[in-house]
């Protein structure tokens, strides 16, 4: 039972960091392009490169939050093969 609320915690957490990560992300990019709106080609050069970082934030959580599903899913089938051999 103490696994399962940490687990959820866990997942709050990462996936609060997650959103953060993306509004950070996209207000970088609007203050980057308004900050040189003067000259278009600069402007969209800074903006994706301010973007980067971000993205890669973005990109790591996802995998991670994945990656933690993914471990869930693999022990509750775990967990139901097991009850299979017992009962065989």
């Amino acid at each position: 039972m103490n696994s399962q609320k940490n687990n959820k915690a866990g997942s709050f957490l990462f996936s609060f960091l997650l959103g953060l990560s993306w509004g950070l992300t996209i207000l970088s990019i609007i203050y980057m392009f308004l900050l040189h709106i003067n000259n278009t080609t600069e402007a969209l050069i800074f903006s994706f490169l301010i973007s980067i970082p971000g993205f890669l934030l973005i990109i790591f959580l996802e995998n991670f939050i994945l990656s933690n599903q993914k471990l869930q899913e693999i022990k509750k089938q775990t967990k139901l093969l097991e009850e299979i051999l017992n009962k065989s």
